[in-house]
């Protein structure tokens, strides 16, 4: 199975671990369509709230380096699940707990919005734990000349 990747600038380098911050990539239509190097998936999903990420500095980079960061699909796949999935299955399973406890109408919201909340606060637990699994994080593959162009003619997974 291919990673999925994405550019990135080294922002800052501390012991053995480099801090860099994704380059968007909004000119290349294939990678905004997400057929290309994964740059529209990783733009989609962390947007401009995700200013600097940790990463191993496997390659040895320095600060105003360029490299390829790769992370596998799966990885954004469970991610996914554990965000939305776990909160909506806490949600569905107070309404009907909730519904099966009382009458009418009131006892299935309260249950709703206890087990989303439920469900919401279990994946703040467990998010702190994935965050240290090496399965989750995105690694250096290679480095890159500033000027390279992005890679959307080579298709991953295709």
């Amino acid at each position: 199975m291919s990673l999925l990747e994405e550019r990135a600038l080294v922002l800052e380098v501390s012991g053995d671990q480099a801090w860099l911050r994704c380059e968007r990539q909004a000119a290349c239509a294939r990678c905004a369509e997400g057929k290309g190097c994964g740059s529209g998936l990783f733009s989609r999903l962390l947007g401009d709230r995700l200013e600097a990420v940790p990463v191993h500095n496997a390659l040895q980079v320095e600060p105003g380096d360029v490299v390829m960061l790769g992370l596998e699909p799966a990885a954004v796949e469970n991610a996914a699940w554990l965000v939305y999935g776990l909160p909506l299955l806490g949600l569905l399973l107070g309404a009907l707990a909730g519904q099966a406890a009382g009458t009418g109408d009131l006892p299935a919201v309260i249950g709703a919005i206890l087990g989303g909340a439920l469900g919401l606060i279990v994946v703040r637990r467990l998010a702190g734990r994935l965050a240290a699994d090496p399965r989750y994080q995105a690694v250096m593959l290679r480095k890159l000349r500033a000027d390279e162009p992005c890679p959307s003619g080579q298709e991953s997974g295709q």
